[in-house]
């Protein structure tokens, strides 16, 4: 089984909460988080994040393969141990890909094959074997170099853009109130709410609902250049801030 870094496990353990869903185990008697897995649907949407598509039931075969609690999904142990594997698999696709093309690049008659791919990389792409998350690859030049010096100043690194998708808000009849409206008199349950947020200092609003928001809030952040663990506390002190207002009354809903 493959080695991974800090960094990789942190990287699979984002990739993993993005797909992974409760298990459906009885809850205990004492309050415990709930168990995240990978069952087959979720790990046949992940797996173009990791290189080809895998048919479902592929996907099945790989949870009967390394699902040690015999639960019928990943958890996150499970997961990192066919990622392993799978990285395997996938550096003997490329290498056998990228013979593939030097053999056809030797071959007059293949022309057509050379002008549609150019490169190896171009056919590592359509084939998607080029690492399409570089969830596989090793440390790079720059994290090398910044675990070297300790300090995070390249503002290629420090800037950031934060996208917050707001769907709708709970419980909204609740603060209904009472206006006037131009035109149409006394409406005695009525609100027209939009919501704030906020963070890192910056605040963005999405519109007066209609219907249901489903707005995206884009925010630019660039965090202060500093050391390592300088820059790690600031990224941890961040939080968002969400706030419902009424946009006529242009008052703060609790």
């Amino acid at each position: 089984m493959a080695t991974f870094t800090h960094y990789q496990i942190r990287r699979f353990n984002t990739l993993f909460s993005q797909y992974a869903t409760a298990s459906d185990e009885p809850k205990p008697k004492t309050k415990s988080k709930p168990r995240f897995r990978l069952g087959p649907k979720d790990l046949h949407l992940l797996m173009p994040r990791l290189g080809p598509v895998v048919s479902f039931p592929d996907c099945q075969h790989i949870i009967q393969r390394y699902d040690s609690s015999c639960t019928g999904a990943l958890d996150f142990e499970d997961f990192t141990d066919f990622v392993a594997d799978y990285e395997i698999t996938l550096r003997e696709r490329q290498w056998s890909a990228r013979n593939h093309y030097r053999q056809q690049v030797e071959i007059t008659a293949a022309r057509d094959f050379v002008n549609i791919y150019p490169t190896e990389e171009d056919y590592l792409d359509t084939l998607l074997l080029n690492d399409p998350e570089t969830y596989f690859t090793r440390v790079d030049v720059l994290t090398s170099e910044v675990l070297r010096r300790g300090v995070i100043d390249d503002i290629n690194i420090l800037r950031r853009k934060i996208v917050v998708r707001i769907f709708g808000a709970k419980g909204l009849e609740s603060h209904a109130r009472v206006k006037v409206r131009p035109g149409t008199g006394i409406d005695y349950k009525s609100i027209d709410p939009f919501i704030r947020v906020s963070f890192a200092g910056g605040v963005q609003e999405t519109t007066a609902l209609i219907g249901a928001w489903d707005q995206d809030l884009s925010f630019n952040v660039i965090i202060p250049p500093g050391e390592l663990h300088e820059v790690q506390q600031w990224v941890e002190r961040q939080s968002f801030e969400f706030s419902l207002f009424d946009y006529v009354a242009l008052s703060h809903v609790p």
